[in-house]
Parts: structure tokens; C-alpha cells; sequence
């Protein structure tokens, strides 16, 4: 399958937002860490963060197709 250029913008910017949600689960599980939290908090956090990057970076893409790039 061969998409034109804006195919690629939108897949980009979803990577835009699934990073910023990776980073922001990182950042709790960093801070999880550092206050000495319990693995099954630590590990459900990350799940977490995994989960909702993925599902906000699909909603942003169904966006971007729905609305178009502006």
C-alpha cells in the first residue's frame, strides 16, 4: 500500500502524541521509583502509560484523517 504525503504527516503525528504520553508515563514511573513505591504500582503505571499512548495516538490519527492536517 502507497500513501501520499499526507499519510505520512498524520502517522507522524501520532507519533508526536504517543511520545509525549510515553514521556509522561515515564516520568511517573521514574517518580514511583523514587518514592519507593511497590513493583505492582510501578508495573500497573507503566501498563497504564503503554495503554493510554497508544490509545490517544490512535485517536489522533482518526482525527487527523477526519478533519484533515491544519
Amino acid at each position: 500500500m502507497t500513501g501520499d504525503i499526507r499519510d505520512r504527516d498524520i502517522s507522524r503525528l501520532g507519533g508526536r502524541v504517543e511520545s509525549s504520553f510515553f514521556t509522561i508515563a515515564g516520568l511517573g514511573v521514574i517518580a514511583l521509583c523514587a518514592v519507593g513505591a511497590d513493583v505492582f504500582w510501578i508495573a500497573n503505571t507503566m501498563f497504564l502509560g503503554v495503554a493510554v499512548a497508544a490509545f490517544t495516538g490512535g485517536v489522533a490519527r482518526v482525527i487527523a484523517y477526519r478533519r484533515g492536517l491544519v
